[in-house]
């Protein structure tokens, strides 16, 4: 198993792109926020401050881009993991 991911990357490769994997899904949960947040459309209850000039879409699009981030730092992890098993 050891040979096969040192044949794919070597150990500070690995640990690169963990690191910047990482760097990229918390850059867009900061700026999309987590994927579960209160979405603007659709049923349930809400207090209304005023209305909402956003389109639909941006909702799907906040919660598509908080899940990306989610992935990039989850797989920014496996990747450190692998880059320290393997070295």
């Amino acid at each position: 198993m050891k040979e096969k991911l040192l044949g794919l990357m070597t150990p500070f490769a690995w640990n690169t792109t963990g690191l910047l994997l990482c760097l990229v899904g918390v850059i867009l949960l900061f700026r999309y926020g987590m994927p579960y947040r209160i979405s603007t459309s659709g049923g349930g209850d809400y207090i209304v401050t005023g209305s909402s000039s956003e389109p639909e879409w941006v909702d799907t699009m906040y919660r598509t881009l908080g899940w990306i981030g989610l992935v990039a730092i989850t797989a920014g992890t496996g990747c450190q993991i692998v880059g320290a098993y393997i070295s």
